[in-house]
């Protein structure tokens, strides 16, 4: 790798860990060039322009390399003639989040602070994603298909906090090192992700979606 390849690439690793740890709107360009190593801020100028094109393009280089690898898991898995159970499906889904968790944890922060830019980030890059939510439709054809995608933006929401609380725990957090370090607590995790996804719809929720959209609130106090 050439030197400027090279002080790209430190100049990403950077940020991608300061962002996780602090978030992104809490972290400037010059946190990043400081530690990074870099004399001024132009050297992030010149090879990202904005802290933004940085953050987008460390989106689109994880969710890509997420995305490549759980549509081969699952290649192999549909070879074997599965997924066969949600299981199966929901190892799918979420073992980025403990393979990848800095990573994660930047995707957690920043959805926090600037969706849409999140959002830039992943456009167009999510065919294992799609496929892994196709499985759970064909598991669960009970499930009204609006119900199950509100249930999956819940999920990966609470995954991703999930990450963030693990993090957390690495950085002196007592009461979630406690958590993490007891035996079964990713196999916990996932037992409630299931959870989420299986459970009955309730009359209530069926009710709410036969009636349709509610209408919008009117602005401001009565």
């Amino acid at each position: 790798m050439r030197g400027g390849d090279l002080t790209r690439e430190k100049i990403k690793r950077t940020a991608e860990v300061l962002f996780a740890e602090r978030g992104f709107n809490a972290v400037s360009i010059r946190d990043i060039i400081e530690v990074a190593g870099q004399r001024n801020t132009g050297s992030l100028h010149y090879y990202f322009r904005t802290k933004e094109t940085l953050a987008r393009e460390l989106v689109e280089d994880g969710v890509r390399r997420i995305d490549e690898d759980r549509n081969h898991r699952l290649d192999r898995l549909e070879a074997q003639g599965g997924p066969k159970n949600i299981r199966e499906v929901i190892e799918l889904l979420a073992y980025p989040y403990f393979v990848d968790d800095n990573y994660m944890r930047f995707i957690s922060r920043l959805m926090q602070d600037n969706y849409g830019l999140f959002l830039e980030g992943a456009k167009g890059q999510d065919s294992g994603f799609r496929r892994v939510i196709a499985h759970v439709r064909r598991l669960q054809p009970e499930i009204p298909k609006p119900i199950l995608s509100q249930r999956f933006h819940l999920v990966i929401v609470y995954l991703a906090s999930m990450v963030a609380l693990q993090g957390g725990s690495r950085q002196g957090h007592e009461v979630w090192s406690q958590f993490w370090n007891t035996p079964g607590a990713e196999e916990t995790l996932l037992d409630t992700v299931e959870g989420m996804l299986c459970q009955p719809v309730s009359a209530q929720a069926l009710a709410a979606l036969a009636a349709g959209p509610m209408p919008a609130r009117a602005s401001g106090s009565g």
